[in-house]
């Protein structure tokens, strides 16, 4: 089946024209239209001959890989579900391809993070597993019912332990999987700059490819539940992201009438 049609694809082809002609005219151009004109070559460059490459070789493989991750989704006979998983797919890729060029180019012209007051937190969040934070049974024992006994707390904070390492247990199995599905691909199109990073620079490669997970983990966790309400059986006339900020309004809408009643 074919992917959906990347909206935002900028044509090599016309690219290189466009190229062309400014190069051959530039000499003309006063000074400061030099100047905006090689920032836009410049940016256009970047686009078309780094960062697409690499975000299409990212997109296929991660359509497979979210069929593999999320075997619920990889269902035939359903073509809005495909889209949006194609969608998914080019967003991640997108994020990666792009916000690791700038970090990169960043990082070579020795600029710091972006937020130097939060890169020790984003490289916990991001770059590190997930730990379980487990309880201890304190925030039962505020209860003043004397029905509940040390054994019931002892029960409760088991159960709750448990859920809490089997979801950091998953979350980080998924997160494995998908750093073995992008980083082959992204050191093979952005080997140069890879190779020149120290620690703090790795730090930040970890950021961009732990955020690129979490924004695509949530849309694959919204997509499962769109699928299991049966939401995707008919084409809604929107991409999946507009779809889903309308999916939102209306069940935060339904639950504000409902009186917080699910």
């Amino acid at each position: 089946m074919a992917k959906t049609p990347d909206k935002g694809k900028i044509d090599r082809d016309e690219y290189l024209d466009m190229r062309y002609m400014y190069y051959k005219l530039r000499k003309y151009f006063p000074d400061d239209l030099k100047e905006k004109g090689d920032w836009i070559m410049d940016f256009f460059y970047a686009r078309v001959e780094i960062i697409q490459p690499a975000k299409y070789e990212l997109q296929d493989a991660l359509i497979e890989h979210t069929k593999r991750q999320y075997p619920q989704l990889d269902v035939a006979g359903k073509p809005y579900l495909d889209e949006c998983i194609d969608e998914i797919a080019l967003m991640a890729a997108d994020f990666l391809a792009a916000d690791l060029y700038e970090e990169l180019k960043n990082i070579r012209e020795g600029k710091p993070y972006y937020m130097p007051e939060k890169f020790a937190d984003h490289v916990a969040f991001f770059c590190r597993p997930r730990i379980p934070k487990l309880e201890n049974g304190d925030n039962y024992r505020v209860s003043k019912s004397g029905k509940i006994t040390e054994e019931m707390i002892q029960q409760w904070v088991k159960e709750d332990n448990d859920d809490e390492i089997a979801y950091c247990n998953e979350v980080n199995g998924r997160k494995s999987a998908f750093i073995e599905t992008v980083q082959p691909i992204l050191f093979k199109h952005f080997k140069e700059g890879l190779d020149e990073l120290d620690v703090d620079g790795w730090n930040r490669y970890g950021i961009v490819v732990g955020n690129a997970f979490e924004l695509y983990s949530d849309d694959c966790r919204d997509l499962v539940g769109y699928l299991e309400d049966g939401l995707l059986d008919v084409h809604p006339g929107l991409d999946f992201h507009r779809f889903a900020l309308k999916t939102d309004k209306e069940q935060r809408e339904a639950y504000k009438l409902s009186g917080g009643k699910k």
